[in-house]
């Protein structure tokens, strides 16, 4: 928080990071937690079978276009082992679509990592 110039305001401004899209603008936390809660399901239902008790998190990038199909391949942002990332990939796959993006985004595409944690 930073104080206000002596422009007269008794209220103090807030600093927004500019790398970060706050959550009430144009919609986009509700999409974000929306697509991530789709993709959590299927992870979870196509999750490999034999993880042999082992935890890995899988970062995973991916562009969605605002009539919600994928544009391009999902990216595996760590080395994880390749079968978790091969079923991370198609979890983000079989996600799609998602819905349109609401018209408070606009925006023609949007890029989205998640996190999906195998264990």
């Amino acid at each position: 928080v930073a104080e206000a110039e002596e422009t007269g305001d008794t209220e103090p401004l807030t600093m927004v990071p500019t790398n970060l899209i706050p959550p009430t603008i144009g919609g986009y936390y509700n999409y974000y937690e929306a697509l991530r809660n789709r993709i959590y399901w299927v992870a979870k239902d196509s999750s490999p079978k034999d993880l042999q008790g082992k935890r890995e998190d899988v970062k995973i990038a991916f562009t969605v276009g605002d009539d919600g199909y994928l544009k391009g391949d999902p990216e595996v942002l760590n080395r994880v082992d390749e079968e978790l990332a091969k079923a991370a990939v198609m979890a983000v796959v079989n996600s799609a679509p998602f819905p349109p993006f609401p018209q408070m985004m606009e925006k023609t595409s949007q890029m989205f990592k998640v996190i999906i944690t195998y264990q």
